[in-house]
Formats: C-alpha cells, structure tokens, sequence
C-alpha cells in the first residue's frame, strides 16, 4: 500500500514512519477525515464534537476520563481529546493542517486533504482495510469502505490502550520539542 504519511520535511521524518493501522494512525486519519469533512478552521472541542455526533469513534468508558498529555493545558478534557491533541501536533509538523489563533483552532491544508482522498479511494477499493481499525466505529468505517463487515476477528482496542499511547504521546512530546529546538533543514 503507498504510504499515506508521505513527502514530509526533514525534521518531522520520524513521524512519517507511523505504521498503518497502529492506535497513533488511526488517531490522525479520524482528525484529518472530521477536518476535511468540517471544511474550515475548527475549534478543537468542535472537532470532538464532530467526531462525537457524527458516530466515528468506537468509544470506551475510559476514553471520558481526564487526561493530560501534550502539555495541554485542560486538566479535565477527556483522555479522547488529548489524544485528538498530540495527533493535530504531529499533524501540523507533517503539514496535514495549520492552526489559527491558537494551538487548539485548526483547519486542513491541501496535502492533508490530499491524505484524505488517498484513504477514502484505498478504502473503497480494499487495499485499506478499515476492520483493522479499532478506535473507529462501525458507522465509520462503513462510510470509508460500503463492504465493511464487522467480524469476530477483528482487533479490538487493546486493554492498557491508555497506558500505551500515553508512552507514545511523551515521546511524541519529546520528537516535537527537538524538533521546534533544530533549525529546519533546507
């Protein structure tokens, strides 16, 4: 499958190397998908709002607990919406989307869009295959794919789900202030 993660700046190259399909992935393509779909600059708790209402997130009740990661500066938004935090920060260091006025106002740039249609045409034609996405609800994968059967064999979300992707989101922290600390490569 061509990466959908592609032609991205040297100092973010570590980011381009995210495997499909893993939690992080997933993480960004929902983000990127519920931005395109949104078409302007978002506030973040209108994204999660998005997300929520338009049924695209396989929610757990762990995903409603506080978390903190990324260094936000909400003490209490749920664990769901600090990870949708870090992915918009790897993002913005792929130049999938910009931000406006703050960290947490976002809108898509052409090249994430671009990722975007490269996912919905891999989908639909079955080199992507949604059921190996477990944060994504059934609603939504059958939106990417219309022959998305739900089956037993299916990954489920792993049980320490948090505590894997809170050692992925330090070193996500870690990876973008080096990054903001070295001069951009020409």
């Amino acid at each position: 499958m061509e990466p959908l993660l592609e032609s991205t700046p040297t100092r973010y190259r570590q980011f381009s190397e995210i495997p499909a399909y893993s939690c992080r992935w997933q993480t960004i393509m929902l983000l990127l998908h519920s931005l395109h779909e949104l078409d302007s600059v978002q506030w973040k708790y209108d994204v999660a709002d998005h997300i929520k209402e338009e049924n695209k997130y396989e929610f757990d009740t762990k995903d409603f607990r506080p978390g903190t990661w990324c260094n936000t500066l909400n003490d209490f938004q749920p664990k769901w919406v600090s990870d949708l935090d870090c992915a918009s920060r790897i993002c913005m260091g792929l130049g999938f989307l910009h931000t406006h006025q703050s960290e947490d106002s976002w809108q898509i740039t052409r090249k994430g869009k671009k990722t975007v249609h490269k996912l919905e045409h891999f989908a639909k034609s079955g080199v992507f295959r949604v059921n190996q996405c477990y944060l994504w609800s059934h609603h939504f994968k059958g939106s990417l794919d219309p022959t998305f059967v739900p089956s037993k064999g299916d990954p489920r979300r792993p049980k320490e789900f948090y505590d894997l992707i809170q050692d992925l989101i330090q070193k996500c922290d870690q990876r973008i202030q080096v990054s903001r600390e070295t001069p951009a490569l020409a």
